[in-house]
């Protein structure tokens, strides 16, 4: 039995070692044109916002600010889900989180605030203040579920300016406090959502090398790189009741991202290293992915898979090429 896993082991490690660049490059490819047909055949079934941006993410040419009637629908999604109530911020399969998610994308846009009314933005903050009062990293599935929208909440604001940095950074600060930075992904049912935390604390310090996050950033990425060059899981996060693989794959590649970004900040080769081993590990599942003929919130999550994975490829390989 022991020699069967030694052997099976062995043979994972050649597989991946197998991946090359032009095989993620042609996936990738191959993911734009299924998204692009299945978007065509469903038209009439998508929000034309989302539309909008999905098009513009595959043809290069997204920017928020240069369209006006983008701009306002997308300002009236993002309004009414602050109105509505903020927990629907957690839905993974939905267009209006995905639209939302995929934004950061488009680095143009955080040149310019999505004005939000006034009264809408005073509702999240007062959202965010009665989400914290109880919060847990490691208590409750209800109180863990708070701190991961409240990361999410986070991200979505300082990627579109909704509220002010100071803001952002004073709900951050109680979310780490109760965080220490080596117990980030000690459980692996309880990763979801950290990505966002994570991104967020790399959008505060990008600009600052002196910023109070900085080193706590610094351990919380020491760690991460470690656990994934030691364990090579495919996915630090695993499935259970609440998240499917899917999620999971998801979550991964905004890792994945987020670690590119930290690498800049620390002008350090581990994580681009760190970041291409665990894109080769994904590429199989990725290249599994299907999307249905008609209109499903299964090819929601798988859109928004296949658009993080072309960015993180396309940004692994930028990072590859300034050094060569």
């Amino acid at each position: 039995m022991l020699l069967l896993q030694k052997l099976a082991s062995s043979l994972i490690r050649r597989l991946e070692d197998e991946v090359v660049i032009e095989n993620h490059q042609d996936l990738c490819i191959k993911l734009l044109q299924e998204i692009s047909f299945y978007i065509e055949n469903n038209a009439n079934t998508i929000n034309n916002s989302f539309i909008h941006q999905i098009n513009g993410l595959i043809n290069g040419k997204f920017n928020i600010i240069e369209s006006h009637e983008f701009n306002n629908n997308f300002k009236v999604l993002v309004e009414s889900r602050i109105n509505k109530g903020v927990n629907d911020f957690l839905i993974e399969n939905d267009e209006t989180n995905t639209l939302i998610d995929l934004s950061s994308f488009d680095k143009k846009s955080h040149t310019s605030k999505l004005v939000i009314d006034e009264e809408c933005r005073k509702k999240l903050k007062k959202d965010i203040e009665i989400l914290l009062e109880n919060s847990s990293w490691s208590s409750s599935k209800a109180q863990l579920e708070d701190l991961q929208l409240i990361s999410k909440i986070c991200f979505f604001s300082l990627n579109l300016r909704i509220l002010k940095n100071d803001t952002v950074e004073s709900i951050i600060t109680k979310l780490i406090l109760i965080l220490p930075a080596n117990q980030w992904f000690s459980l692996r049912n309880k990763i979801y959502g950290k990505s966002f935390l994570l991104s967020s604390l790399i959008n505060l310090c990008k600009n600052n090398t002196e910023h109070k996050f900085y080193y706590y950033l610094k351990n919380v990425c020491e760690n991460l790189i470690k656990r994934m060059e030691i364990r090579r899981e495919k996915t630090i996060m695993i499935s259970d009741d609440e998240h499917d693989f899917s999620i999971c794959l998801l979550e991964q590649l905004r890792i994945n991202i987020a670690l590119l970004e930290a690498g800049a900040l620390f002008n350090d080769l581990r994580y681009l290293n760190a970041v291409m081993k665990s894109n080769d590990r994904l590429y199989n599942a990725i290249s599994k992915m299907k999307f249905p003929s008609i209109a499903s919130k299964k090819s929601i999550n798988n859109i928004s898979i296949a658009l993080h994975y072309n960015y993180v490829i396309n940004l692994q390989e930028k990072v590859y090429r300034s050094l060569i």
